[in-house]
């Protein structure tokens, strides 16, 4: 197959890999706003980054304000620690890395099943969306894998 027939697969698989990225930078953008204490946060995010924030907060309710700190800086910490491996998920996922994609792909899953204990809806509604879409570029990693063990090398192309 030529590039006429792959790119559109490939143009698929980038929309669909850049979910990774989604999740981890909107789970950025919520562990930064719980250290600021903003109410909201977006719905995409991981539900990790919420169980870090509720347990640090759980622990410091009553503390003294330097303890509120710690715990705050200490939940910051953990969910961009979560929202960097997401990414890394991502960067790896994007070289057509299969068994990358499908530890991120269950992961995702399972940070959705602790939305799910959260009962946390719509949560659970976006981790369900965004794993379909994943699912779909896990299927179109195959086929390009698929059409590319088809095609002559390169090597052989150049000659």
């Amino acid at each position: 197959m030529d590039e006429k027939q792959t790119g559109p697969l490939e143009e698929q698989f980038r929309t669909d890999v850049n979910w990774f990225f989604c999740v981890a930078a909107l789970s950025a953008f919520n562990s930064v706003g719980w250290f600021f204490n903003v109410d909201w946060i977006f719905a995409i995010g991981l539900g990790i980054s919420q169980l870090f924030h509720g347990i640090m907060l759980g622990m410091t309710t009553g503390a003294s304000a330097d303890s509120q700190m710690v715990g705050q800086v200490v939940s910051l910490v953990l969910g961009l620690v979560a929202a960097g491996f997401f990414a890394l998920l991502g960067v790896f996922s994007r070289k057509e890395i299969a068994p990358v994609y499908v530890l991120g792909m269950v992961l995702y899953g399972l940070d959705g099943v602790l939305l799910l204990l959260f009962q946390d809806w719509l949560g659970v509604g976006v981790h369900v969306l965004a794993l379909l879409y994943l699912a779909r570029g896990y299927q179109t990693i195959r086929k390009l894998k698929e059409i590319g063990s088809a095609m002559p090398s390169p090597e052989l192309v150049n000659v």
